[in-house]
């Protein structure tokens, strides 16, 4: 919660942050922190699950990619690959 840290930090030193989308105030809201906790959760909640889709994804294309090239040789049916054959 590295942005909930900063507003704190910059709270102290009476440094105001606005944050524009969410209409949230660091220093006039009484809810402000509950609400930037919560808004800093969710973020870090989906930049998780985005890391895990593209974790599956890559490991997805990595066993697609080596199953292709199995079948393109044949060693699915047991044929040896042009290569092997001397």
């Amino acid at each position: 919660m590295d942005t909930l840290q900063q507003a704190r930090l910059l709270k102290r030193m009476g440094i105001e942050v606005y944050f524009t989308e969410d209409g949230i105030w660091t220093m006039n809201d009484e809810d402000g922190e509950l609400r930037l906790t919560i808004m800093a959760t969710l973020a870090q909640n989906e930049s998780k699950k985005t890391s895990m889709r593209a974790t599956v994804a890559r490991r997805s294309r990595s066993s697609l990619k080596k199953t292709a090239t199995s079948r393109r040789w044949g060693r699915a049916c047991g044929i040896t690959p042009p290569s092997a054959i001397s």
